[in-house]
């Protein structure tokens, strides 16, 4: 008996910009880095789909409730292309800067 499986891959999406959503106390926010490198990982012929249909994934920082002027907060994903995993963000953290004017 053989099992296949297969061929899997991890692609480099590099500087993808960091999107903010949320509704927050003060009139806006900055991030620091404002781009982040995301791995995707999945068949070849998935990740190549992925890349053909545009940006493969969302990345965005989250300010509902942050009260803080400066506070470092997790980098959220959300995956558009289908067959494919999260491998890796780098960094996993940005830090977020209220802007007071």
């Amino acid at each position: 008996r053989i099992l296949l499986a297969p061929r899997m891959e991890r692609r480099l999406f590099a500087k993808i910009p960091v999107r903010l959503t949320g509704k927050s106390i003060y009139p806006g926010w900055r991030v620091e880095p404002s781009e982040v490198d995301v791995i995707l990982q999945g068949p070849p012929s998935m990740l190549d789909s992925a890349e053909a249909e545009g940006s493969p994934v969302d990345v965005f920082v989250d300010v509902t409730n942050l009260v803080s002027q400066k506070i470092i907060v997790p980098v959220k994903v959300t995956l558009r292309a289908r067959g494919v995993t999260l491998a890796e963000v780098e960094p996993p953290n940005v830090t977020a800067y209220a802007l007071t004017e």
